[in-house]
């Protein structure tokens, strides 16, 4: 009965099944295999009778060979000699399928075989590969067309950022970039020093030999100032016959140096057709702080001084000795907070004054708008420094006495300076750097900070107590 039941399991089972008997040669080498059972299922999957295999080795079936031949041997082999079961797939071109055999020994001799179609999975693969060598050509297009699309961006930026007669920088460009640089040099107390110069008489060359002769004259100055400098320093093309250097790191003692170099080599060179030319030159070194207008304002000027001097020179920012290292633009800096809102608010009103008196010195006001300016900025310190003094008291600063002494002090000496000025025996630049260095953020900085965590624990005494 168990026989009887085993034999239909193995007939009817939905798995494919065959059973071989190993063939072996004199020296013990199978090298033929046996058909000893196979099942309906095996006859179904590989379109072949039972009756055309049983009792017949492979090659009284196959005479001719079979598909996968030398690896099904070799398979078999294995398992016959090594006693091991193995698996591998094939294809059976006949039927157009992809079969999965499982061989695995059952006794000495005899070996068995499961199969599986797995032509599905393999089309799967197939369609997964396909898309995987799709998506490969796809992103390789991608790579390609983002690669040119990149090189359009540069080519479009260059466009925006370079002049494009003489290849070099333009406004544009500098007005994007310099205020990085100047943050920069603010932040790691570097010099920033700019050249601005000019062609002399360039009119004449393009009334005289016409606008492409001109062209060239640009294009040959500007390669000629470009093999003059070297990085960091960089050259713009401002328009016209107009060129700028920025060179970060380098005070106006070396901005000057470079600046007769050029003019030097411009002077002696010979420009094809015209012959010489010559150019002239302001420099000027960027105070802390300053704008990039007024830095600007300062070159150009020196630059015209130059040519109202008789051009083919360099003349150096006049305003370069005059500031006295007098900030441009002063911001209000976190550390000024001393924790009174009376105070603080005072102390911010000042420090606008005092951009507002730097203002009418830079654009070189007439005297009888600054002194009334002045006027104003000295009776807002003196009023502060009522109202100060007064907090101080009320809140029982202990040195107070010694505060109000450097207030007298101070407002004692500014008074001086402002009659001397007014004399005839002080520069300008000398009262507004006091007023300013001193009067204001000097004594922000200085003496006012000696009260700063007095008036700090105060007002936190206060806010706890509102709680």
């Amino acid at each position: 009965m168990k026989e009887r039941c085993f034999q239909e399991f193995f007939k009817k089972s939905p798995i494919a099944y065959s059973c071989h008997r190993a063939i072996f040669d004199n020296e013990g080498i199978p090298y033929d295999y046996e058909y000893l059972l196979l099942n309906e299922a095996f006859e179904d999957l590989l379109k072949i009778q039972g009756t055309d295999l049983i009792n017949k080795t492979f090659y009284q079936v196959f005479p001719e060979g079979w598909e996968g031949e030398e690896q099904w041997k070799e398979l078999l082999q294995n398992a016959v000699v090594n006693y091991t079961s193995t698996q591998f797939d094939i294809h059976r071109e006949s039927i157009q399928k992809w079969i999965r055999v499982l061989v695995f020994p059952l006794c000495r001799e005899i070996i068995g075989c499961i199969y599986h179609d797995v032509t599905t999975e393999y089309a799967l693969n197939k369609e997964t590969q396909k898309l995987e060598m799709e998506l490969f050509r796809n992103n390789r297009s991608l790579l390609e067309l983002t690669k040119k699309l990149e090189q359009k961006n540069k080519m479009l930026n260059d466009l925006a950022i370079k002049d494009e007669l003489t290849g070099l920088y333009n406004r544009h460009f500098l007005d994007q970039w310099i205020e990085k640089e100047m943050s920069r040099a603010d932040r790691d107390h570097q010099p920033l020093s700019m050249i601005i110069f000019d062609l002399d008489h360039f009119k004449r060359v393009n009334d005289i030999w016409g606008h492409p002769v001109g062209d060239e004259v640009l294009k040959e100055t500007a390669n000629l100032a470009n093999s003059l400098i070297c990085d960091p320093d960089f050259l713009v093309r401002l328009g016209g016959e107009e060129f700028v250097i920025i060179m970060p790191g380098s005070s106006i003692q070396r901005a000057l140096a470079v600046a007769e170099t050029i003019r030097q080599t411009l002077e002696k060179y010979k420009y094809p057709i015209i012959g010489h030319l010559t150019a002239s030159f302001g420099v000027a070194e960027r105070m802390e702080l300053e704008s990039y207008y007024s830095w600007y304002k300062r070159s150009d000027k020196a630059m015209y001084r130059a040519k109202e001097g008789g051009r083919n020179r360099v003349y150096r920012s006049e305003d370069q000795d005059r500031l006295l290292n007098a900030p441009v633009n002063i911001k209000w800096k976190a550390e000024w907070e001393s924790g009174n809102h009376m105070i603080d608010e005072q102390h911010r009103e000042l420090v606008e004054s005092a951009n507002s008196l730097l203002y009418l010195f830079l654009a070189e006001s007439e005297k009888g708008k600054i002194m009334p300016a002045v006027d104003k900025v000295l009776d807002r310190i003196i009023k502060h420094f009522h109202d100060e003094e007064q907090i101080l008291v009320e809140t029982g600063y202990p040195d107070y006495e010694k505060h109000a002494e450097i207030h007298k002090t101070l407002l004692d000496k500014v008074f001086q300076f402002k009659k001397s000025y007014q004399a005839g025996d002080l520069k300008l630049s000398e009262l507004f750097s006091f007023i300013v260095n001193d009067l204001i953020i000097g004594h922000i900085q200085n003496a006012d900070t000696e009260f700063f965590p007095y008036t700090q624990t105060k007002a936190l005494e206060l806010n706890n107590a509102s709680y």
